[in-house]
């Protein structure tokens, strides 16, 4: 980062704050950002944990707003220096239509970028998806790549297209002048399926092996290596990636690919 921003306390906002990921962050900042003043969490719906980090040293600030509402965003985001999002839409089951897909995922990144180059905010980490890369129609594997990896990349669904524009809006704006000259600086982070504390799905399959006395349906062969990453992992990463933003490198492991 800067050094005219290393020298001063730091305003940091995690969209997405009360999320599975995003509360993950917000702790993790709380522990370990030690220029850290003032942080925000922006969130449509607010979790009542947020009343106990309101009594440290750093101002935690919980913002009820919605990513679709470009005023709120901004509203969030002035005098801000770093911004994560991490407020998004997952659906991979389907279940939300594509309109409110396109709006929180796509519009909704949109207006963080705006705000950001209106407000003057330099730097942004945008939480994107293995969903980007694939897998393609035709099941080829990602064995073991990364950002380089050349991969046919082929998205029918509303989900991943969603995350593959946001993520294209989001790197397209790096080096946009933001309200005062400054270059805008972002990246994009592509983690594998997230698990860990709080994750709702992986309760969900627990109980339901309970149910069954036991046992777990396997979703995928045993032949197959399909990469996951731990959620105490993600944090860290959107920590150092906010501290060096000129490092412009995305993030992802191994998603599923065959070994045989």
């Amino acid at each position: 980062m800067a050094d005219s921003a290393q020298a001063q306390k730091l305003v940091y906002l995690v969209t997405g704050g009360c999320g599975f990921l995003g509360e993950h962050v917000v702790r993790m900042l709380l522990q370990q950002e030690p220029r850290l003043r003032e942080l925000r969490i922006f969130d449509l719906h607010l979790g009542p944990w947020l009343e106990e980090l309101k009594t440290g040293p750093v101002q935690v600030t919980a913002i009820q707003g919605d990513v679709t509402q470009a005023h709120e965003v901004a509203a969030a985001v002035a005098g801000a220096h770093v911004v994560i999002h991490t407020a998004g839409l997952v659906d991979v089951f389907g279940k939300a239509s594509p309109e409110t897909i396109h709006e929180v995922n796509v519009q909704g990144t949109k207006n963080v970028i705006e705000a950001c180059v209106q407000t003057g905010t330099q730097f942004l980490v945008y939480t994107s998806s293995m969903e980007v890369v694939g897998p393609n129609i035709k099941g080829h594997p990602f064995y073991r790549g990364n950002e380089d990896t050349p991969y046919e990349a082929v998205h029918r669904h509303p989900y991943p297209s969603s995350k593959a524009r946001a993520e294209q809006l989001v790197l397209e704006a790096n080096g946009r002048k933001v309200r005062g000259g400054l270059p805008l600086v972002t990246c994009a982070l592509r983690p594998t399926g997230i698990y860990g504390e709080g994750h709702q799905i992986m309760r969900d399959i627990y109980y339901q092996g309970l149910r069954l006395g036991g046992r777990l349906f396997r979703a995928i062969p045993a032949s197959v290596e399909h990469g996951r990453v731990y959620v105490g992992a993600c944090p860290p990463r959107s920590l150092w990636q906010a501290t060096w933003p000129g490092c412009m490198c995305w993030w992802r492991g191994s998603y599923s690919s065959d070994r045989h």
